[in-house]
């Protein structure tokens, strides 16, 4: 798009964010907008589809981001489709991947000058300000003066100019007199608001008549509108779109923008037009007058035609190609490049450097000088024949033919081109014509209707004032004679019918707001009259408008579906008796709506289970089927339909129930978009989302992450099988304590899986990818693109059988060979595990009980592992490697470990893959990838006596060793247990009381949670070290310590010495119970590496 300067003269404060329109809806479309200060905004932008909410919910108050944003420019405008833009955070699996590239394109989005546009960071009200400017083509101020506002320090250098501007006409002021907030971040709710005020009229509608109020930008994005009332600006943006300004007086600004658009002055006046899109037009007619016409650089192919008996004063020219034609008066043209002039007595002056050519009437060329006498010309001029006539070798003449299927013919110079027009009558709410069909923008017979009995005589439009629908610009007396003819129908105005409307073509139904009733009945079972609307035999249509379909209350249904028809229904209210919607035969999608039923069904005991209803027989025999992915139900839950049978579900896939007030029923989505195939997979940007894969209950969909997530404790998916691509984003967990963390925590897969392009984050605890409770994979899986980092220069865990990848088991139980591929996957942690078997791939395997492959290609590991023992770079865990010999294959290319792989005891199963053994095959896999240097066995702590000791306070710790080394040392406190309430309430005596013989009925327990206190070499410290016990807070106030008057340290405990034993006492909530004996060890560590391990107590 290109700019212009639009001063629109309106006045608000911009404390605001983006949406879409709305028109008058019988009830709010969101359920969070009742009320609420924007919510006349927020209804008339929904209703335009600009803007949208999610589950029902539009969140006013939300952040709004950058790409939100630009998919809501890109709506408004109706931007083209454009080629990337270069952004490399703007990658084309992005949602927002198309908005972004057509607002660049257009000019509106620039980006962040580092290559990056950072599309889903909330946007700041500053850049908010700089896009809607853009976009309605308000140009920068040079010289911004925004001193006023005692924040202007902080408007960023290229959006001064842009606020000021807004500023200056009144769009926006400061969230306070002088306070600009120009970092803050925009809300949802408040650009909605600018959207609203700053555009006074939308046209969207092909075909429609708008009438203008005068007061702020008219906004045009659809073909053949016509414009009437009083027009102060007018925008086109759009391409290839024809707009009609119909007895306008005094426009202040025209400006057309998209390419081939073209705007029509018919019996209007106005003072600037300005094209700017690539062959974008404007004609004059009927007496219309325009003061100035601007040609920029961009409108190359650019046409001005003036009609006869009308006068374009002035011509500014920058275009290449641009022609100025029609009959009527073009007084002046200056431009600075060549043109074609066709208007008689026409000054043509070169305003540029160098001499132009321009061409006239005639096809003559004559060559314009940039200065001098030769600088202008005037072309096309009229002479006086002998005869006192006029002739013009330049000028042409064009006549109709008055029959509405005839020619006309313009002559010049002994060449002429017949004109043919069409026989059926064009029409618009007040004129009918014939239009040309040569490709030229003419119109012959155009006259006003005359009508009889509310329908024109001539072309048989029907009277405005009477239609109820229109389809274009044609209107129809009763919906039934529109919906019968097929295509877009809207609703003009409230219907009542005496009979079912029968749809059985394509149809989209816009209820524009309106409503849909009947007075008399209409149920007649025996004919099939069972609704208001009944779709029938290849009808497919779809109800949108946010419209109402009341049935008289003990008669009929809202709406039927039968004859294998399609019925889709996207907002609206639909009420009906036993059944709002009911589906003999073919499919009902509902993605939205409110459903009740007035007359319940006969017995009682199901009055409310038949909201939505198929006809058993047919949905058994799958010709009758109901969808459900949004809208809410009274006193009906669809995805348990007891009508249909017990547990019967007609929600989709990737969609729930929620349970409103008032026993009203939910459907909303689990997943931020997407249907969970390969090629629109579900879309995951938060921890509830993740879990929500739990709710499709194992079956093997596709999914998509597209932000970063730190999963919270307890939503870990739990049952998986399918694609889940992490999009390259991060996946951390939020736990912070425990043995280990994992993000994806299952039983066993329920099928193949794929994990690929996942970042996994973590920090002191070490996070797994996938966990399996036992033995796991089974089905085979495939792990590819996968990244292991940590914000912890030590990442710890104390798990059996750890893995980065899999916890526990690579495991093939009965059934068809697997194949498990290991492909692209780089740890760089620095990991140390208290406990046995250690790998940087698998935990624990591969054991194999049928033929099964497992490859392994690209995997790096840059991290420092240790391990206690049986430590190894493909797998920790080697008790069952006897089984590769016999059933398994390992392949293995290009995976190499850039650092050591250790364990803290002597233990011969330190190897690229341990087991060596037991199994040839691993043997051989060490021999060719087993890289020297990089696999350590040893405990240096073995064999050697140590000497702890500590001062009376317990707050000083020393070591005294056999030993003269570097390495540092710390002392380990091993806390036996830690109990936590399952029901995250303070515990009492019959939770302690639950513990050991059914504690799992109680709690949840973490065993063995280690705490490490520097140990120093000062044999200054001589008091004998004491035995450790440990309490949390009210255990130890319990047992005579006084808690309130320690300090406790980052790892949140104190330690305090009573009666000869060091009590670690937690500083703990009252859900978590410890009364524990603790364990005494000594770590060893070489840099980070731990490379000793011994207990002394």
């Amino acid at each position: 798009m290109k700019r212009k300067i639009l001063s629109l003269i309106l006045v608000f404060a911009m404390t605001v964010s983006l949406l879409t329109v709305g028109t008058g809806a019988v009830e709010p479309t969101y359920g969070d907008t009742a009320g609420h200060w924007a919510e006349s905004s927020i209804e008339r932008w929904s209703g335009h589809g600009i803007i949208q909410g999610s589950n029902g919910l539009f969140d006013p108050n939300g952040q709004l981001t950058c790409a939100q944003l630009a998919t809501i420019l890109a709506k408004l405008l109706k931007l083209p489709a454009a080629k990337d833009a270069g952004f490399t955070d703007n990658t084309a699996d992005a949602w927002y991947y198309d908005a972004i590239n057509r607002c660049a394109a257009a000019g509106i989005l620039n980006g962040n000058g580092d290559g990056t546009v950072t599309p889903e960071a909330p946007i700041t009200r500053e850049r908010a300000m700089v896009m809607l400017a853009r976009a309605l083509g308000i140009e920068p101020i040079r010289k911004p003066d925004l001193t006023k506002y005692t924040d202007a320090a902080q408007v960023s250098a290229y959006a001064q100019g842009y606020v000021a501007a807004l500023i200056e006409a009144g769009i926006v002021g400061g969230v306070t007199a002088d306070e600009l907030a120009p970092q803050d971040n925009i809300n949802r709710a408040s650009t909605v608001t600018i959207l609203d005020r700053a555009i006074s009229t939308y046209a969207d509608k092909a075909g429609a008549t708008v009438k203008a109020d005068g007061k702020g930008l008219v906004l045009v994005v659809a073909d053949d509108v016509t414009i009437t009332g009083e027009v102060n600006k007018l925008l086109v943006p759009a391409n290839d779109i024809e707009v009609t300004v119909k007895g306008s007086k005094n426009i202040d600004d025209i400006t057309v923008s998209g390419d081939n658009s073209k705007v029509i002055l018919n019996n209007s006046t106005a003072n600037d037009v300005t094209l700017d899109g690539e062959k974008s037009a404007v004609e004059t007619k009927n007496g219309a007058k325009i003061e100035n016409v601007s040609v920029t650089e961009d409108a190359k192919g650019a046409t001005i035609n003036a009609g006869s008996g009308t006068t374009v004063r002035n011509v500014e020219n920058s275009a290449a190609g641009t022609t100025v034609t029609g009959s009527g008066t073009v007084k002046n043209v200056a431009s600075d490049t060549d043109i074609t002039v066709e208007t008689k007595n026409t000054n043509v002056e070169n305003s540029g450097d160098s001499k132009i050519t321009v061409t006239d009437a005639k096809g003559k060329d004559s060559t314009v000088s940039a200065t001098g006498s030769g600088s202008s010309t005037v072309v096309n001029k009229e002479t006086t024949s002998s005869g006192g006539g006029s002739s013009s070798g330049s000028s042409s003449s064009s006549t109709g033919t008055g029959t509405g299927s005839g020619s006309s013919t313009g002559s010049s110079s002994g060449s002429s081109h017949r004109h043919s027009y069409a026989t059926a009558w064009s029409y618009d709410d007040t004129y009918h014509w014939h239009a040309s069909t040569c490709g030229h923008n003419l119109k012959i017979d155009e006259a006003e209707h005359t009508y009889e009995n509310d329908v024109c005589t001539v072309c048989g439009q029907v009277k405005a004032d009477v239609a109820v629908a229109k389809i274009g610009s044609k209107n129809y007396k009763t919906l039934a004679e529109a919906v019968a003819a097929g295509g877009d129908v809207t609703l003009l105005d409230n219907v009542v019918v005496s009979e079912p409307v029968i749809v059985n073509k394509t149809v989209i139904l816009n209820m524009d707001g309106k409503t849909i009733s009947n007075t008399t009945d209409i149920w007649n079972e025996a004919t099939g009259a069972w609704s208001l609307i009944s779709v029938r035999n290849g009808g497919n249509l779809t109800i949108t408008g946010n419209g109402k379909l009341q049935a008289k209350a003990n008669d009929c249904f809202a709406v039927d579906v039968q004859g294998g028809a399609k019925l889709t229904i996207e907002n609206g209210t639909f009420v009906g008796n036993v059944h709002a919607v009911y589906v003999y035969q073919g499919e009902l999608t509902v993605k939205g709506g409110a459903y009740s039923i007035q007359q319940k069904y006969s017995d009682a005991t199901k009055a409310d289970e038949f909201v939505l209803n198929c006809y058993d027989k047919h949905r058994t025999e799958g010709t009758a089927k109901i969808i459900v992915t949004g809208g809410t139900f009274e006193k009906f839950n669809p995805a348990n339909c007891k009508a249909e049978g017990e547990g019967t579900n007609f929600v989709a896939p990737g969609y729930a129930v929620k349970t409103l007030e008032g026993e009203k029923y939910q459907v909303v989505a689990l997943f931020a978009g997407g249907t969970g195939t390969a090629a629109d997979p579900f879309l995951i940007a938060t921890s509830e989302q993740f879990k929500a894969i739990d709710q499709l209950n194992g079956a093997p969909y596709c999914f998509k992450q597209t932000a970063d997530i730190v999963v919270a404790a307890g939503d870990e998916v739990t049952k998986f099988a399918g694609v889940y691509d992490g999009g390259n984003q991060k996946l951390s967990s939020a736990r912070t304590s425990g043995d280990y963390a994992s993000l994806f925590s299952v039983a066993g897969l329920s099928g193949h899986a794929t994990f690929k392009n996942i970042h996994v984050t973590m920090g002191e605890l070490a996070t797994s990818l996938l966990r399996c409770v036992d033995w796991g994979t089974s089905y085979g899986a495939d792990f590819e693109n996968l990244t292991f980092t940590s914000t912890s220069e030590l990442t710890k865990a104390n798990s059996n059988n750890f893995g980065f990848v899999v916890i526990n088991a690579i495991y093939t139980a009965n059934g068809d060979p697997a194949t498990y591929n290991f492909k692209d996957i780089t740890v760089n942690v620095n990991l140390q595990n208290a406990s046995t078997c250690t790998g940087v791939l698998i935990g624990s395997g591969p054991c194999f009980n049928v033929s099964t492959t497992m490859n392994f290609i690209n995997c790096t590991n840059n991290g420092t592992i240790t391990g206690t023992d049986s430590v190894g770079f493909l797998y920790g865990n080697s008790a069952y490697i006897e089984s590769l010999d016999k059933f398994g294959t390992i392949n293995v290319e290009n995976c190499t470990t850039n650092a050591v792989i250790k364990s803290t005891n002597d233990s011969v199963n330190v190897a690229f893959a341990p087991g060596a053994l037991r199994s040839s095959k691993a043997a051989t896999l060490n021999t060719s990838y087993q890289q020297e240097g990089k696999y350590i066995v040893g405990n240096c702590l073995d064999g050697k006596t140590i000497s702890v000791t500590q001062n009376a306070g317990a707050d000083e710790f020393s070591i005294t060793i056999d030993e003269a080394s570097s390495y540092t040392y710390k002392l380990v406190l091993n806390v036996a247990a830690t109990y936590r309430t399952l029901d995250g309430e303070a515990w009492d005596a019959d939770d302690v009381a639950k513990i050991p013989s059914n504690w799992d009925e109680a709690w949840n327990v973490s065993n063995g949670l280690k705490y490490l206190i520097a140990l120093s070499k000062d044999t200054n410290i001589t008091g004998t070290l004491n035995s450790f016990y440990a309490y949390d807070k009210r255990t130890a106030a319990n047992n005579g310590i006084e808690t309130n008057t320690l300090t406790y340290n980052e790892d949140g405990y104190a330690i305090v010495v009573k009666d000869g034993t060091n009590c670690v006492v937690f500083n703990t909530t009252e859900n978590t119970y410890i009364n524990s004996s603790v364990s005494i060890l000594v770590y060893a560590y070489s840099g980070n590496t731990l490379v000793g391990t011994k207990a002394i107590k």
